[in-house]
Parts: structure tokens; C-alpha cells; sequence
């Protein structure tokens, strides 16, 4: 796994998801925190029962993958992004990695595998936490000892009967610390591991379809928000991404506002492919940095 670019990595039994996740995440669709996502609403037993994401799955083993810190934006006229979306798109770079992994698996054990890249209806943190990488933190991110927050997740979901992580201590947790939640510019974070995803400014800036809020505190922000990871004590600036494809873009970091504001449809595409920034829309970053221009 090291050789595919993981940070860390581990194993856990694949078994259903326990009732006090389950409920947790229920409680969280039910209350209408995920806002416009109805995808997180879909499948949700599948979400729950591992078999019906693999039949016969027997092990799972959930990878950590560092990406860069984003540089601070060059000038008052250049937006701030989302550090994990200056790079290559994540969702291909790690199936690229992973896949052989679970290829190799296969061919040696005779197993079954399928590789999951937030495709699927997986709950990563959870499983994650199962496999002893880290601990999920009051901002609802999976906190990994020793780099903290700045991670992509995925999975192999295997036939295969390999050797089980510990999990991570169930005692683990912030303490009281309460800087995320004191530094969350919309007041998104709920204290107890989840968010409203109505007041996040990554949701607003990056899945939210439409006008945004008129009180939106965008700041200089144009897509996502890293506030909540960014003052986590955890957060360990000198954890080094090891995957080439992650580094941040020139022809994202160069852009200004008004370069943006200006791009046609054809030179979006062009600048963002094969990036996470796609996943906004040409209409969506449109309205964003209009947005953030009438407020500067």
C-alpha cells in the first residue's frame, strides 16, 4: 500500500455498519443536514450491509493518501480554493493506484476485490476509524495521528480473509478544544462530529445549485472552505504528500478573480480537467466569484 502512495493504511472485519452509526447518520439525513445531496440519501442500506457493496465481502482495507497544504492566494485579486481540489482529480489518481493493489490481492489469494474511491456507498470514516488510522474529529473529518486532516480516503473492499488492524480507541477525541467550531465561518459545525451542511461553505461554493445566500461569509473563498482543518491542532503542516499528480496547479493558482469571472465554458474545461473543480459547473464558480467580487 505504502508503494501506492498511501500515508497510512489498515484493516478491519467487513462487517454491517453498528446501530449507533447507523442511527447517527439517519438522524443526520432526517434532519435535512444534507441539504440538496440526495445522493447521501440513496442506497443507504447498502451504506449499512457490506455484502451489498461486495457479496462475500470479508475484509476491508481503508488507505489514507496526503495531499499538498494550498499556498496563500498570490495577491488581494487572486481567490482562495480548496486545497485538495488544486491537484489532479483524486477519484482518478487513487483507483489508478489502487487498482493493481487489488488486482495483486486477487491473483495471489484468489479473492474477489473491488476498489472504492467516494463512488460508493461507503462510510469511510467509519471505516477508517475500524481500521486504526485515525479518529474522527469534532469538524466530522477523520483525524490521522501525526498529519491530521489534509487526506483522501478509499477502500478495497476484498473476499479475501487478511489480518485485522487494532481500531482506533474510542477514547480518542478533541478534548474540549472547540476551534473548529469557534472558527467555522457559517457556524456549520454542530460539536458532536457532524455538520449542517446548509450553512457550509464547502457545500454552498461547491454542490449547492442556485443563487447562494445573500449572507453567505464567502470571504476570498471561490470554491470549498479548509477553515475547520487548517486551525485543528492535529493539523501537521510538515506531513509531505508523496503523489505527483496532487501538487497544486499553475493554471489554477495563477487565476485572479477577474480572470474567472471572464472564462468561458470552453476554457473552463480546458483549465479544470480532470480536477474536483469540475464538480461545480461552469455556472457554479460563475456565480461564486461574481459573488465574491461584490463583496470585496
Amino acid at each position: 500500500m505504502e508503494a501506492a502512495g498511501a500515508a497510512r493504511w489498515g484493516v478491519s472485519a467487513a462487517d454491517d455498519v453498528d446501530e449507533g452509526a447507523r442511527g447517527q447518520y439517519l438522524e443526520f439525513i432526517s434532519s435535512g443536514r444534507n441539504a440538496s445531496m440526495e445522493y447521501l440519501s440513496r442506497n443507504l442500506e447498502a451504506r449499512f450491509t457490506t455484502g451489498l457493496v461486495l457479496p462475500g465481502a470479508r475484509s476491508i482495507i481503508s488507505a489514507a493518501f496526503v495531499y499538498p497544504e494550498a499556498p496563500e492566494p498570490r495577491s488581494g485579486r487572486h481567490p482562495r480554493w480548496a486545497a485538495y481540489a488544486l491537484g489532479d482529480d483524486y477519484h482518478e489518481v487513487i483507483r489508478r493506484r489502487l487498482s493493481p493493489v487489488a488486482e495483486e490481492l486477487d491473483r495471489r489469494l484468489g479473492s474477489v476485490s473491488r476498489v472504492c474511491v467516494d463512488t460508493a456507498p461507503v462510510m469511510e470514516r467509519y471505516r477508517a476509524v475500524r481500521a486504526g488510522i485515525g479518529f474522527r474529529g469534532c469538524n466530522g473529518m477523520l483525524i490521522v495521528p501525526g498529519i491530521g486532516s489534509r487526506v483522501f480516503l478509499a477502500e478495497i473492499f476484498t473476499t479475501a480473509a487478511l489480518p485485522l488492524s487494532t481500531p482506533s480507541p474510542s477514547d480518542i477525541s478533541c478534548a474540549g478544544c472547540r476551534r473548529c467550531l469557534e472558527a467555522c465561518p457559517a457556524g456549520a459545525l454542530l460539536g458532536d462530529g457532524t455538520l449542517d451542511a446548509r450553512r457550509c461553505l464547502s457545500y454552498l461554493t461547491i454542490e449547492h445549485r442556485g443563487e447562494l445566500p445573500a449572507d453567505t461569509p464567502l470571504g476570498d473563498r471561490i470554491y470549498g472552505c479548509d477553515t475547520c482543518r487548517r486551525v485543528c491542532p492535529h493539523e501537521n503542516p510538515s506531513a509531505q504528500a508523496t503523489i505527483s499528480e496532487f501538487a497544486p496547479r499553475e493554471s489554477i493558482l495563477s487565476l485572479s478573480a477577474a480572470d474567472v469571472a471572464a472564462m468561458p465554458r470552453e476554457r473552463f474545461s480546458a483549465v479544470f480537467a480532470h480536477s474536483a473543480i469540475k464538480r461545480t459547473k461552469h455556472e457554479g464558480l460563475l456565480r461564486n466569484v461574481k459573488f465574491l467580487l461584490k463583496l470585496q
